[in-house]
């Protein structure tokens, strides 16, 4: 469970894209749907509605409409003309099958229940346990968040006073949860502003890592330290589960002596690491094995345990709150709706074409001999409505104009701009002269 949590989380590309809000004013039933909308028509070669059939009416976001989409809506529906027992059936469709809508569409119904006439329902299937009700927001299991949602290459979530000393790189200073939702000007100034302090910091503490590195009988080990402070844990992006410590130094594969402390051998003394030969074999990990007389330490040694017991906190998690659950959580952990990547949610002034049925009545020749032979057919018409099926308005027709001839004299033209008031007759300046209008043109 652990892998595939964190493989869920690792790979969540989260889209909002309000398409069950674009369904609902389209879709009454769904054989209406089917007949009378079926987006797009496939039938009908240069009619009705021509549109990219992956895409979304009146938005031009990538999805389509599954037959789930529209049987969850119609039973949705529903529960407004048939009362508790059919919100009673659609909660527990809902729970058992909602794998089968993209998360936004189950949160949006369980948020309308949660916040309907029919609340105290839904607030007993929360009660109760059940799938895609459960309470799982997107702070559980945070602790763990820190390497993963902010990719599988370097660095973690932290703040200033854990980054590595003399590290080439700044930390997000905010939760990776808070990090991901930003807008990207904020995150460049988070940026901008940590850089700046890590840089502050380093310069000032030049001294101290330099300076001083070196005594001959009181050697603080500071190169060492800074060295193994910059060791980072970096996940294998095949098995996010797995990965290795990357360090900015070098590290000798195979060490000869095994680390320890406390050999003071003379042949030592002139080696790199002063009094301590064995330093130059030790492997950094980015724990601080033994004490030193270092100032300014930062607390790298949690977030290197943190990165590696994280996959166990997620797991953790994902089997507490279950898998459909967890899955909605990841998707309020990955969301960013100041992202335009990620947010689609996006309406356009599209016309929607609708099949509209109508009757036509006809007559044969009558003569003196025969009446006429009645026929009744049923014939259909395509018309173009906006997405609530009222007349489209367009931009390009609420620009249309009406040009008169001569309407205040000879060579003196008028125009009239039908979709406003003053076009319309009904304002402007003196009392239009109602015979002008119907000049011959």
């Amino acid at each position: 469970m652990a892998i595939d949590a964190i493989n869920i989380l690792q790979d969540s590309n989260p889209i909002v894209n309000k398409k069950v809000e674009l369904l609902r004013p389209l879709e009454k039933t769904v054989g209406q749907f089917d007949a009378l909308i079926g987006w797009p028509f496939q039938d009908q070669p240069g009619k009705g509605n021509s549109k990219d059939p992956a895409k979304l009416p009146c938005s031009g976001a990538d999805d389509q409409y599954t037959d789930a989409d529209k049987n969850f809506l119609e039973d949705f529906k529903k529960i407004f003309h048939l009362g508790s027992d059919q919100a009673d059936t659609f909660i527990t469709n809902l729970s058992d099958s909602g794998d089968d809508l993209d998360p936004e569409s189950v949160l949006y119904y369980v948020n309308q229940l949660l916040n309907g006439p029919f609340a105290p329902l839904a607030n007993a299937a929360r009660g109760e346990g059940r799938a895609n009700f459960k309470e799982a927001p997107d702070i559980m299991g945070v602790i763990g968040d820190h390497s993963i949602t902010l990719g599988i290459l370097r660095g973690e979530a932290r703040p200033n006073s854990s980054a590595p000393v003399g590290g080439s790189w700044a930390p997000t200073n905010a939760a990776a949860l808070t990090y991901n939702k930003c807008p990207e000007f904020i995150k460049t100034l988070l940026g901008e502003n940590t850089a700046n302090v890590q840089g502050i910091y380093n310069s000032s503490s030049q001294a101290l890592r330099v300076g001083e590195i070196i005594m001959p009988q009181i050697d603080k080990l500071v190169q060492y330290r800074v060295s193994n402070e910059n060791v980072v844990f970096v996940r294998d992006p095949a098995d996010p589960q797995a990965g290795r410590l990357q360090p900015d130094a070098h590290v000798v594969e195979d060490p000869e002596a095994p680390p320890g402390w406390g050999t003071e051998d003379g042949d030592g003394l002139l080696q790199y690491f002063g009094l301590y030969p064995e330093l130059r074999v030790l492997q950094h990990d980015g724990q601080n094995h033994r004490t030193h007389g270092n100032i300014g330490v930062k607390d790298v040694e949690f977030y290197n345990t943190l990165i590696r017991v994280g996959p166990e906190i997620l797991s953790a998690v994902d089997d507490f709150i279950g898998r459909d659950d967890w899955n909605l959580c990841v998707f309020r952990k990955s969301i960013n709706y100041f992202n335009p990547n990620k947010n689609k949610a996006v309406s356009e002034n599209q016309a929607i074409s609708r099949v509209l049925e109508y009757i036509v009545r006809e007559f044969g020749v009558a003569d003196r001999e025969n009446t006429g032979e009645e026929t009744i057919t049923t014939e259909t018409t395509f018309k173009e409505t906006d997405l609530f099926g009222n007349a489209f308005v367009s931009d390009e027709r609420m620009k249309f104009e009406l040009k008169i001839p001569d309407h205040k004299g000879q060579g003196d033209d008028a125009t009239f701009k039908l979709y406003t008031v003053e076009g319309q007759l009904g304002s402007g300046k003196g009392e239009p002269d109602p015979q002008s209008i119907i000049n011959e043109c």
